[in-house]
């Protein structure tokens, strides 16, 4: 899922937050809320950015081991017309 603010306008409230603006004017020129802005300030604190980094994965662990996914990789080159023709080229 798509993060609710764009890009551009996550960008220019960071720049407002470290010219020292105002929350609440910031909140109003950037037509978002007060506590959105408050929230990119804790990230910025927090981690440097905007936007806070993804946590870490969860779920059942794959069973796929490196060797297996290289073979996977070469699966279509031995299935290729040219890998099965016998005799000269």
């Amino acid at each position: 899922m798509p993060y609710a603010i764009p890009e551009s306008k996550r960008h220019r409230i960071s720049t407002k937050i470290g010219l020292g603006t105002p929350l609440k004017d910031i909140a109003e020129a950037e037509n978002v809320t007060v506590r959105l802005v408050q929230q990119i300030k804790l990230n910025i604190q927090r981690y440097g950015t905007p936007k806070r980094p993804k946590g870490p994965l969860q779920g059942r662990p794959t069973k796929i081991t490196k060797e297996m996914q290289e073979v996977q990789n070469f699966i279509p080159l031995l299935l290729s017309p040219k890998s099965l023709t016998i005799g000269p080229p």
